[in-house]
């Protein structure tokens, strides 16, 4: 399957996916346990079947990006221009739908 056909699919499932963190970060909080949310904009892999979108970043970077915050001990972590998308649905939600649905 294509990864373009798959995006509308997952931003579906968005909502339930920070539903489901925010109940186990708070049933767990008692316990040695860390759920920890990342968040990747498009990352060049052999998923993308050499279709590659420009606006694509390096696995390496995604993941030295991903660790630096790890080790500041960041529970949410937005790599990349995902930072940006995710002010831009907080204060113009049909803004960044058009964004998203542009990829």
């Amino acid at each position: 399957m294509r990864p373009k056909l798959l995006i509308p699919f997952i931003i579906q499932l968005k909502p339930l996916f920070i539903l489901l963190h925010r109940f186990y970060e708070c049933k767990l909080k008692h316990l040695p346990i860390s759920i920890i949310e990342v968040l990747f904009p498009v990352v060049d892999t052999p998923w993308h079947q050499g279709n590659v979108p420009t606006t694509a970043i390096s696995t390496k970077k995604a993941v030295q990006e991903m660790i630096r915050k790890l080790e500041k001990g960041e529970t949410e972590i937005r790599i990349g221009k995902v930072k940006l998308l995710y002010y831009f649905s907080r204060l113009a939600p049909a803004l960044a739908s058009k964004i998203i649905n542009r990829l």
